[in-house]
């Protein structure tokens, strides 16, 4: 029997334009087989060379020659001039062929057959482009054969006619043609009249015997058909169940066998160690495809009664679906795997370049990905093992968010190229928010850098040594800060710019302020908070600063640079800030020069803390912008057309407390007899600190405030705590900020003190909340919701309809509950009362509350029947 070929004796691909070039090059006899493919961008063929014959052709000598019906002319179709000119058919014979079963042995085994030539004039071209792709009509004819034979050396047809070795060699191949000089125009793409995934080149249909059939046959053959179903089948069902059940307990076997190797793999991947992640992938994908082995080689008579039968065939199919998702996991994993591995072994490589590299790799798993989710979305899961399917449960709620988050970085990498320079210089003002003193973005600007990045690489970097305050005595801008800020300082300025939580909001207002105060325009605003600096130097080990006599880590960077930066600056130089400015270039030399794995254990850092808004960056280009948004790295405010939340907190004069602080939230909703949902949110603080701390130990003062849906109505405040109005500075000589006035607009609540504000697409409450050390403090808001919150169903006549014949009237409701960025403890607990409504579904495996032990942020849906 003929072997199968492989990627050593066939004949190479020129992937430039996917075409196959078989036998010598001449232009009286040419096979050559174009593929069409969608993605193909206009290549240029360089050169064209005489390769040998392609195993994947059969061809069958004959001695005398054939006579068709309808010739084939085998055009090539790089030389446009021969579709001018009518080739002419060598003089044939009618005969008809015959052919013995040695001679279809000896044909196919020694590969000499050819076709008749074709004549035509000879010319002598260079390679032309491709215009058209011309149909040409299969060879169809009749002859007797062995059918049994001819289906075997069909066997020999389906060997994969691409592997990946042969995409190795062809890629080399391109390579080399590369460096070739260019004689000849791009080849056009094309679109093909018909697309075919593999083309028969000799078509031999079995020959059929005609039958007559008697009078009556019909009804007779149906009858026979039935009692087959009705009674054989049944009982051949029987003797082979224990088959089928051996399959599949097999199936299974080998399936979840591969899900433990994808559970090691991760496992491996998550501490960076690639090479045991690859080898644990390998064997899940090895699982598999042995599980599918025995899937494609079980007999198919068994497979099909299976099939048949409802229990059976169903875990039959659903074992295959198993398989299919897992093997396109594997792949999907391991592709990733290599991604990461590559990326961490190319350290010269420059951050914008990583991020090209990553993405070719993205964009070949996120098919695979595909695959798995569509195969577990078949899943009935009951066909599972009890004590698999929670793994089976979480691959799929996993596979979902990686699909996801692959096509936003996939369709994002551009953008993030150009967000690191890519090409054309980009120039930031990072704002050190150091949130043990916590503002609405995340902490108190209080250190900046102005830094250049070309390619990724950090060009220049200038740190004042002042850090925001240096901006205050060139800053115009005599304007009023916003009214709770007014306890420290009337006038607003730079180091209090991020008084909203829409991070974009308070980042184009920190660039108003950076640029008025005498500092270069910018492309955009980065924000870092300080505790993700601490789990930087964690990372990449301790800094010697012998100037200052110290060693920073990630344990003591916190205390010791609040220290210097507070009280063990030189007074004289008073720059405070300079500790900032000799720590950060050891500290980027330190991350810069990580070895690849570490290299991307701080990836995963950066991501995490994008993720978290440890991170948050504003562009000032739109399509930047909006890629950042799609990303989650914005740091902007959730929208939501149900109920919304976000609780943060405005430290004023109450010290560096934030981080000896924890946070807790219970949010209680109830469904009055009215149908309004009236929310009650409680806010409790309790502060660890120590009286005698230097920085920790002091009352911590914050302005607190809730942000919920527009339109909500306030109906009371308890435990406020508000500082005396003699503490407030002076608004002389100072006027309203425009900027302030259009984003919000403030009213004060004769009955509580509270300031009701509406902007940025939501209504807050705020008051005033003080915590001394060791003790803790509770301030709550009652509020009603819209009228509108709840979802009702859009067309009032069908729901209407439905109630008549029996089906009940649902409504739909939903929260959203946002995290305030650098809060580092903060538990919240939400509860809903339904009231007169009947709870039917909602996304928590309770009903009707849920909790988050994080501060992180949260949704919670539900659907509920009206009485």
């Amino acid at each position: 029997m003929p072997q199968r070929p492989t990627s050593h004796n066939r004949a190479p691909l020129n992937i430039i334009g996917h075409a196959i070039f078989e036998d010598e090059p001449n232009l009286e006899d040419q096979a050559i087989v174009v593929s069409v493919s969608n993605n193909v961008y206009s290549p240029a063929i360089t050169t064209h060379t005489a390769h040998p014959e392609s195993p994947y052709v059969i061809r069958f000598e004959i001695e005398d020659e054939i006579v068709e019906e309808s010739p084939v002319t085998s055009t090539n179709f790089l030389v446009t001039e021969a579709f001018q000119h009518t080739p002419t058919i060598e003089e044939m014979y009618g005969n008809d062929l015959k052919v013995e079963d040695s001679d279809v042995w000896s044909q196919v085994s020694d590969g000499s057959i050819r076709f008749p030539e074709v004549t035509r004039s000879k010319r002598t071209t260079a390679l032309h482009p491709v215009y058209d792709v011309i149909s040409v009509d299969d060879f169809i004819d009749q002859i007797e054969v062995d059918e049994s034979q001819v289906e075997a050396a069909y066997e020999e047809l389906d060997a994969p006619l691409l592997t990946l070795d042969d995409l190795i060699d062809d890629i080399a191949v391109a390579e080399e043609l590369a460096d070739l000089p260019a004689i000849a125009e791009p080849v056009r793409q094309v679109q093909a009249r018909k697309t075919m995934q593999k083309t028969k080149l000799v078509k031999i249909p079995r020959q059929k015997t005609r039958r007559t059939m008697q009078v009556g046959w019909m009804k007779t053959l149906t009858v026979f058909v039935g009692l087959s179903f009705a009674v054989v089948l049944p009982i051949h069902a029987v003797t082979t169940l224990n088959d089928v059940g051996r399959a599949q307990g097999s199936i299974m076997e080998s399936g979840l066998a591969a899900l433990g190797s994808l559970e090691s793999a991760a496992t491996a991947a998550a501490s960076q160690d690639f090479g045991g992640a690859t080898d644990s992938f390998d064997r899940a994908a090895s699982s598999f495809a042995a599980a599918q082995e025995e899937l494609s080689t079980a007999n198919r008579q068994l497979l099909g009664i299976a099939k048949l039968i409802p229990s059976t065939g169903k875990q039959v199919k659903d074992g295959k679906l198993l398989l299919q998702a897992g093997e396109a996991t594997s792949r999907a994993a391991a592709t990733l795997t290599d991604g990461m591995a590559t990326v961490a072994n190319r350290t010269t490589a420059s951050p914008a370049a990583a991020v090209s590299l990553f993405d070719v790799f993205a964009e070949q798993a996120i098919p695979d990905l595909h695959l798995a989710n569509e195969a577990l979305a078949k899943i009935n899961v009951s066909s599972i093992p009890a004590s698999n399917r929670a793994t089976v449960r979480d691959i799929e709620d996993i596979l979902i968010k990686v699909t996801a988050s692959l096509e936003i970085f996939h369709e994002s990498s551009d953008s993030i190229q150009a967000l690191l320079g890519h090409q054309q210089r980009q120039r930031y003002l990072v704002l050190f928010q150091n949130n043990t003193e916590l503002r609405p973005t995340g902490g108190f600007w209080g250190s900046l850098a102005e830094i250049d990045i070309l390619d990724g690489e950090l060009e220049a970097m200038n740190i004042p040594g002042g850090g925001t305050y240096d901006q205050q005595g060139q800053l115009q801008m005599q304007v009023q800060a916003p009214g709770p800020l007014q306890l420290l300082r009337g006038r607003w300025e730079l180091q209090d710019a991020n008084w909203f939580p829409d991070f974009p909001t308070s980042a184009s207002k920190a660039m108003k302020f950076y640029e008025e105060g005498g500092g270069p325009s910018v492309d955009g605003v980065i924000a870092i908070n300080a505790t993700l600096v601490a789990r930087l130097i964690d990372v990449t080990g301790p800094i010697e600063l012998p100037e200052y006599g110290m060693t920073i880590d990630g344990e003591n960077f916190l205390f010791q640079t609040q220290k210097q930066v507070e009280v063990d600056y030189d007074k004289e130089l008073n720059q405070p800030k300079s500790l900032i400015g000799d720590l950060a270039p050891p500290l980027l030399e330190k991350i810069t020069s990580a070895d690849g794995e570490q290299f991307l254990q701080i990836a995963q850092l950066f991501s995490q803390a994008l993720s978290d808004r440890d991170i948050q960056i504003f562009h000032t280009n739109p399509n930047i912008q909006s890629s950042l948004s799609k990303l989650g790295w914005d740091g902007a405010m959730l929208g939501n057309t149900g109920d919304y939340l976000m609780v943060t907190h405005a430290n004023i004069g109450g010290g560096k407390t934030d981080g000896v602080i924890d946070d807790k939230i219970d949010i209680k909703s109830t469904v009055r007899g009215d149908g309004r949902i009236e929310n009650l949110v409680t806010i409790e603080r309790a502060h660890h600190g120590l009286a005698s701390a230097t920085f920790s130990g002091a009352n911590n003062v914050s302005f607190t405030r809730i942000f919920v849906p527009r339109g909500s109505e306030l109906l009371s405040v308890t435990g406020a705590n508000p500082p005396d109005e003699s503490l407030f500075e002076s608004l002389e000589g100072l006027s309203v900020d425009k900027d302030l006035a259009r984003i919000e607009t403030t009213v004060v609540d004769e009955n509580t003190g509270t300031l009701i504000t509406e902007g940025l697409g939501k209504t807050s409450f705020g008051h005033w909340l003080q915590t001394k050390p060791g003790t803790s403090s509770t301030l709550t808001f009652r509020y009603l919701l819209p009228n509108d919150i709840l979802d009702e169903p859009e067309n009032e006549t069908l729901s209407q309809l439905g109630s008549y014949i029996g089906i009940p009237k649902t409504v739909k409701h939903n929260i959203i509950i946002q995290a305030q960025s650098g809060v580092e403890v903060r538990e919240t607990h939400y509860t809903f009362n339904s009231g007169p409504l009947r709870p039917l579904w909602s996304t928590a495996d309770t009903v009707s509350q849920f909790h988050m032990d994080k501060n992180t942020d949260g949704f919670f849906g539900m659907i509920l029947e009206r009485p």
